[in-house]
């Protein structure tokens, strides 16, 4: 054991490296990253030799809660084990985009009749029309010779109105006799009636952009390249933001997977298939028998398979396509669980972490160990300052006050600045741990449940499928995980008004200070937790997306104005006036937009500067997929919807939603 002096010097120091290096180099780079992911290392292993050297110093008397004092050590070596295996993946990330580019050049110099043909899937089973006719027209219209591209829309609901459809955008309609295996049986029957060498594998609620095959393809000159995985990204809120009111300065809670742990895990051969996004090569599938059907998700599973049988996966970190988020808290948890259970369920399977076939490093990144202790992390760190306001139990025994304020602090520091910066800003610590605590209270008991029983019915009830439009609607108060957290408050304020009546709170003030700071911490947490259960009422309907003051043209009787759209959407428009404007609140006007054509519309809204539009139903079949292609299928349109953190403006909307 080194000197707690020592300790804290180093600490010390290495804190100072790091905000050293994440202000010098705020840009990426890939030494400053692995320098990052050493010293959160190094920090880590010197915080672990002073707690087991507290431990095996503490004299009996000093120790109160002997078992809890044990357990919260057991457990920080595990959950220290988990972000040591976090960095490791983080080290190194990959940048395709230098590839994807070289192989769109070389495929779109090919003579047209040598492409390969390209099948092209949708699985649904009950997604409503408004959705499902997007990716269609997404489908339809991506870039790569027509004679070549077969759409197949795989329908488990067996819906007429989905067949007339399909009849009418000429793509093939596709049931099966039972709904057997959910969506990997879907996929596997979808195996025997296409017959394409590649499959672009697209959710219902996806619209691929145009040039997605040619930006993917050519990764598989490699032929033991089974699978080409792009970004999921989302074209509405996810819960946390749009209940905080933050989807402009909060990014998407999945980002940091998809935009960093993914690449991330490509530079270690191990980024996998995630149901949707990809291009996948039909000969891998036949040769580890389709797709996996034994666990509640198809797409990682598989992905494991292949691996396991030597074939390999590529990550391209390009928006490629855009999608549909989770629109309610009910459908958040739904789809976490279900991911939880199908990824522990990896774990018992014969290709999996434990089986044959795959690497050391993949058996690593494959552990699915993160899904108890996510849950679990955000639980324990609560249970620390209860039971030392209640019980006076705590995890420090004979520690000097100063040991106790500077050490956990400055590991504190150095983890929240580096996550940050290896994170590229898509973890943002407050609502982060937030976001795991409001999930916490049901993830939790699901995954250890998953952990003994990996299969058979689950302990809650899980729907197949991630729930969309109508169905996904929720409740205007989560009332169970709202009890949950306010009993934690509850708790917290009795300690402390418990505790200020002994001894417990007139230590020495280093002490004492670092129990407020941990408290104040939480207490933050819990209120962010707390705020994600209120959900703001919520009607599905179109979203809307900025164009930047796009110019375009209002038709009013026979006139045409000059107007600026300030924001778009499939069922109307906002447009900025250059001057105003007399017009009767029902006339019927027609908007003309750039690469769209004439839309019909009546006015909505009128003012001196501005005007709203609602359309009108769109009689022209070609005007109706253009205007589903200039909003859905443009990247320029997509990469507007990106929040960017600002500390701020989320600051300010915090201290409302507390006055409120």
């Amino acid at each position: 054991m080194l000197l707690p002096a020592l300790h804290m010097a180093m600490l010390l120091g290495i804190a100072g490296l790091v905000l050293l290096l994440i202000t010098v180099r705020s840009d990426e780079h890939r030494w400053v990253r692995l320098g990052l992911c050493l010293a959160v290392a190094a920090a880590i292993f010197l915080y672990m030799d002073w707690r087991t050297g507290l431990l095996l110093h503490a004299s009996p008397d000093d120790i109160h809660g002997v078992v809890w004092m044990w357990c919260f050590y057991i457990f920080e070596i595990i959950a220290f084990s988990e972000i040591l295996l976090l960095l490791l993946q983080l080290t190194w990330l990959t940048d395709r985009t230098p590839e994807a580019d070289r192989y769109e050049m070389q495929w779109r110099s090919r003579d047209p009749s040598t492409l390969p043909a390209v099948d092209a899937w949708v699985a649904t089973y009950d997604e409503e029309r408004p959705i499902l006719e997007k990716t269609i027209i997404g489908l339809k219209h991506l870039d790569w010779p027509a004679e070549k591209l077969h759409i197949f829309v795989l329908d488990d609901g067996r819906r007429d109105w989905l067949h007339d459809l399909c009849d009418a955008h000429s793509v093939h309609y596709i049931t099966r006799p039972d709904n057997r295996d959910r969506k990997a049986g879907n996929h596997n029957h979808a195996l025997t009636v296409s017959t394409a060498p590649f499959i672009v594998s697209m959710d219902a609620d996806f619209v691929p952009f145009p040039n997605f095959i040619y930006r993917t393809i050519g990764f598989f000159h490699d032929p033991t390249v089974a699978v080409v995985q792009t970004p999921q990204c989302f074209y509405n809120a996810d819960p946390m933001r749009k209940n905080l009111g933050l989807a402009k300065y909060l990014p998407d809670d999945l980002n940091f997977f998809y935009r960093v742990m993914q690449p991330c895990r490509d530079a270690w051969d191990a980024a996998f298939y995630c149901g949707s996004a990809a291009l996948l090569r039909r000969q891998a599938l036949l040769d580890i028998g389709g797709f996996v059907t034994v666990t509640d998700i198809e797409d990682q599973a598989t992905a494991v398979k292949l691996l396991s049988r030597g074939y390999k996966t590529r990550y391209l970190n390009e928006q490629l396509s855009v999608g549909l988020a989770a629109e309610s808290n009910i459908v958040l948890r739904d789809q976490r669980n279900r991911w939880s259970r199908g990824s522990l369920q990896i774990l018992f399977t014969p290709f999996g972490p434990f089986g044959r076939g795959l690497r050391l490093i993949h058996r690593l990144l494959f552990l699915q160990s993160h899904w108890v202790m996510m849950p679990l992390t955000a639980l324990i760190y609560l249970l620390c300052p209860i039971f030392f306001l209640w019980f006076g139990w705590s995890v420090f025994p004979d520690a000097r006050p100063d040991e106790i304020f500077y050490i956990p602090i400055l590991l504190a520091i150095i983890l929240v600045s580096a996550m940050v910066w290896l994170s590229r800003r898509q973890f943002i610590p407050f609502f982060w741990h937030g976001l795991q605590l409001f999930m916490a209270f049901e993830l939790l008991p699901q995954s250890l449940i998953a952990l003994v029983k990996p299969f058979g019915k689950p302990l809650l009830k899980i729907n197949p499928v991630t729930a969309k439009g109508k169905a996904a609607l929720g409740r205007l108060v989560d009332v169970r995980p709202l009890i949950c957290l306010l009993t934690i408050v509850l708790v917290i304020v009795i300690g402390l008004l418990r505790a200020g009546y002994d001894e417990r709170l007139g230590g020495q003030p280093l002490e004492m200070t670092m129990l407020l700071f941990w408290i104040i911490y939480e207490m933050i947490v819990v209120i962010i937790a707390c705020f994600i259960c209120f959900e703001p009422w919520y009607q599905p309907r179109e979203e809307r997306f900025e164009l930047a003051d796009e110019l375009a043209s209002l038709l009013v009787r026979g006139q045409a104005i000059p107007v600026r759209i300030t924001n778009l959407s499939i069922t109307g428009a906002r447009l900025r006036l250059p001057h105003p404007l007399v017009v009767p609140i029902d006339q019927q006007v027609h908007l003309q937009k750039q690469h769209v054509g004439l839309l019909p519309c009546t006015l909505a809204y009128l003012s001196q500067t501005e005007l709203a539009v609602a359309f009108l139903p769109i009689e022209s079949t070609a005007v109706w997929q253009a205007l589903v292609r200039a909003l859905y299928t443009n990247p320029m349109v997509q990469n507007n919807r990106h929040a960017t953190f600002e500390f701020w403006p989320v600051v300010k909307r915090l201290g409302r939603l507390l006055v409120a």
